[in-house]
């Protein structure tokens, strides 16, 4: 967005500010220009641009989670890569909302107890210190000890103290029948 004085006499002062919205840019360098048209003799057009980089609150890897059995454990569990320049941050839930419709549902349940979160248990590690960025590494171990017939497609959802990323989600799915070795 720009904003500019739309008269400014000769031998006057005026301003032009412009604005970046970083919203819709999702992390890294960025250059925004606008150009100026006046009636100045000497050059009636210029640009004015603005360079900077956008740095995301909450950076997650990988950005699409699988979560998988390990081999000789009942549970499904991955890690997970949360970078931020927040050095107190706290992962306060993980959770896993399924958006797949299943092909036969359970004696007794009905559609609806489909759509219902899967709290995960999880485990948090910080780095020993700062990255040379000064952003903070946390790996977040996660693990399902529930048993699931059919792959599940849907979102993790990652509560944090982060007051700019309070709620992050990843999309992902819990893979019914691979194993992994650990």
């Amino acid at each position: 967005m720009v904003g500019f004085d739309t008269t400014i006499l000769p031998g006057r002062e005026g301003s032009i500010t412009e604005e970046v919205n970083i919203a819709k840019i999702h992390g890294g360098a960025f250059t925004k220009c606008a150009t100026v048209t006046c009636n100045a003799k000497n050059k009636s057009e210029f640009r004015l641009c603005l360079k900077g980089v956008a740095k995301e609150a909450l950076h997650v890897n990988p950005q699409y989670i699988a979560l998988k059995k390990a081999e000789g454990k009942n549970q499904y569990e991955t890690d997970l890569l949360l970078s931020s320049e927040k050095s107190d941050l706290v992962v306060k839930n993980v959770s896993f909302v399924s958006n797949s419709q299943p092909q036969s549902l359970p004696a007794g349940q009905n559609t609806w107890q489909n759509k219902l979160p899967v709290y995960c248990n999880f485990t948090v590690k910080k780095a020993a210190k700062a990255k040379d960025d000064g952003e903070w590494d946390y790996i977040v171990t996660i693990t399902i000890s529930s048993d699931f017939a059919e792959n599940q497609n849907g979102d993790f959802v990652i509560t944090t103290n982060h007051p700019d990323a309070l709620e992050t989600k990843i999309p992902g799915m819990i893979e019914a029948s691979t194993t992994i070795k650990k």
